[in-house]
């Protein structure tokens, strides 16, 4: 290995020593590596696995039950959430609709949204796909943005 490449691969080890014990402390710190709750863990896993066999067959139609039930909520759930976001992201579109509706659409999201009974409850990941819809205000601060935004449609 040539120095340079000894020396990218030594920087990585390290890197991943340096990761691993920050992994070690963070865990230490919020008592997930106390030696009582990992061997109260492995005790409780074991009843777990104990009950796992011989499996009980008995259970299969209620558990095949609400497997399809879980899938139908989670199909209905996007269903809707596509049937209530299609038509607002088409209005919110400038390049459809022009600009007295668009700004007519995203003022009402904005005012939604900063209405929310639960403002602080949207994650800080989920902001960017609600303000792409309203350039220029912050739903959740009020602050005024100058930027421009493309059309609602998810990129």
């Amino acid at each position: 290995m040539t120095g340079r490449g000894a020396l990218a691969a030594w920087l990585r080890r390290l890197g991943g020593l340096v990761l691993i014990a920050a992994l070690i402390a963070t865990l230490r710190s919020v008592g997930l590596l106390d030696p009582e709750r990992l061997v109260r863990g492995v005790r409780n896993l074991g009843i777990f696995a104990r009950g796992l066999f011989p499996p009980d067959p008995s259970t299969l139609p209620t558990l095949g039950g609400a497997m399809l039930e879980t899938i139908q909520i989670a199909f209905a759930g996007t269903a809707i959430g596509f049937v209530l976001a299609l038509p607002l992201a088409l209005l919110a579109c400038p390049v459809l609709f022009g600009p007295p509706v668009t700004a007519s659409v995203k003022l009402v999201l904005a005012l939604v949204l900063a209405f929310a009974p639960d403002r602080e409850g949207i994650a800080e990941d989920h902001r960017p796909h609600f303000f792409r819809l309203m350039p220029g205000i912050d739903a959740v601060t009020g602050d005024v943005r100058d930027e421009q935004s493309p059309c609602a449609v998810v990129q």
